[in-house]
């Protein structure tokens, strides 16, 4: 019983450390894999933008190796001021509309420009150290960057957050090729001299759905964790019930062998539990008693026949032989204590089953007979004395019979 509370005990502090466990595993899973999904997201982005930046790079030479672009002038697109040294910069054409250069910084900017005001997810600016126009000055963070690419790093990328979003900001660095000398030789640069830089910006929680991911991994991880708590809650439960009810089973077993040891302890028969080869292995306090056993010990594995002689021995053997063979056997027996004090047993051998239904031990009931086998000899010795009373009285009669016949013989 004692053995079964302390296995529960044990059971439930195995079920909290294998709860804690597959938390921690799955806590680690989920961190590794929100890592491992942000840093996917994060090269994602920054492959985004750097395709970005090489798109908007391939649009700049396509401007620049045409010399720049001729659009209608609008209250949008005005003449570039930045341009005034360029002869052709404004041309009419023969139906007397007004086209003006882009060059390719001023495509770029228009790019934008147009991104921003349809709230895209990247942004991008066309900045440098030396800026012709000051609306393409750089902030702190391109600051930065540029000077690191005139220390000859090919990008810059830096991770922020702004407004609760997660931002990437990627720059690249474009030089001074032979066909910006037209519009960028007046302001000191040579073919191959670094010009400046196109930063991108791009958003990673909306525009790579960033977002619905994460929310997958927490849900598909909390969805994992609650069927592995419930399970091992499931296993607790039927666990814990098949406890209480093997510990039920032993507290009913328990009160069947107190029962059982009552029963035996109390009986004024001499009750033995010998095993399979006839060797004693128990004897009741009142068998101990009447048999004059003051220590038991010393008549454990004793052999039980060797307690009887003659025919009572062989009585015996016949009994146990029934009783292993799954059957009840009865003799009577004399058996004398150690003393010396002669007894008359009546004794039932009957066997003891186990679980599997075979006959394990055997166990022998002898009844004190004693007193009934005094009166059984006594009254034969009184039945023998009555006899010959009755035999001497009747010759006493058939003597004085004869001697009336005789003397009425004689009276005639």
């Amino acid at each position: 019983m004692e053995q079964t509370k302390l296995r529960f005990v044990r059971l439930r502090r195995y079920v909290w450390w294998l709860a804690a466990i597959w938390t921690v595993v799955l806590s680690g899973s989920l961190v590794w894999n929100l890592v491992s999904h942000n840093m996917e997201i994060k090269d994602l982005a920054l492959n985004t933008a750097r395709l970005t930046i090489e798109k908007d790079l391939l649009l700049r030479q396509w401007g620049a190796s045409h010399g720049g672009v001729y659009v209608p002038v609008t209250a949008a697109t005005q003449p570039n001021p930045y341009l005034s040294q360029i002869p052709e910069r404004d041309i009419p054409t023969p139906s007397g509309r007004l086209l003006t250069l882009l060059n390719p910084a001023y495509m770029t900017r228009q790019l934008y420009e147009l991104a921003q005001q349809k709230q895209s997810d990247i942004q991008g600016h066309s900045t440098s150290l030396r800026p012709a126009n000051p609306q393409n000055a750089p902030d702190a963070w391109e600051t930065q960057a540029l000077q690191a690419l005139e220390r000859g790093q090919t990008e810059v990328s830096f991770l922020e957050n702004r407004e609760g979003k997660s931002f990437v900001r990627l720059m690249r660095p474009y030089h001074t090729e032979k066909s910006c000398l037209k519009c960028h030789a007046v302001h000191g640069y040579k073919e191959g001299d670094l010009r400046g830089g196109i930063s991108v910006s791009l958003s990673f929680d909306r525009g790579t759905g960033y977002g619905p991911h994460i929310f997958l991994i927490w849900l598909s991880h909390g969805f994992i964790l609650l069927v592995g708590l419930g399970l091992i809650g499931l296993g607790f439960c039927k666990i814990n019930q098949d406890q209480r009810e093997q510990m039920q089973m032993e507290e009913a077993l328990r009160k069947s062998e107190e029962f059982t040891r009552s029963i035996i302890e109390n009986s004024p028969d001499c009750i033995k539990v010998l095993d399979l080869e006839g060797l004693l292995q128990f004897m009741s306090p009142a068998g101990l008693k009447t048999m004059k056993i003051t220590n038991f010990a010393e008549y454990l594995n004793f052999p039980y026949l060797d307690f009887f002689q003659g025919e009572n021995r062989e009585a015996a053997r016949e009994a146990l032989d029934q009783a292993r063979h799954g059957e009840t056997g009865v003799f009577l027996g004399y058996c004398p204590t150690l003393d010396g004090v002669p007894k008359w047993w009546d004794v039932q051998v009957s066997p003891i089953f186990g679980s599997n239904g075979q006959v394990e031990r055997l166990v022998a009931a002898s009844r004190d007979i004693t007193a009934q086998k005094q009166i059984e000899r006594d009254l034969a010795r009184y039945q023998e004395h009555l006899a010959t009373m009755v035999t001497e009285r009747t010759a006493e009669l058939q003597k004085t019979n004869e001697k009336l016949q005789q003397a009425r013989r004689d009276w005639e």
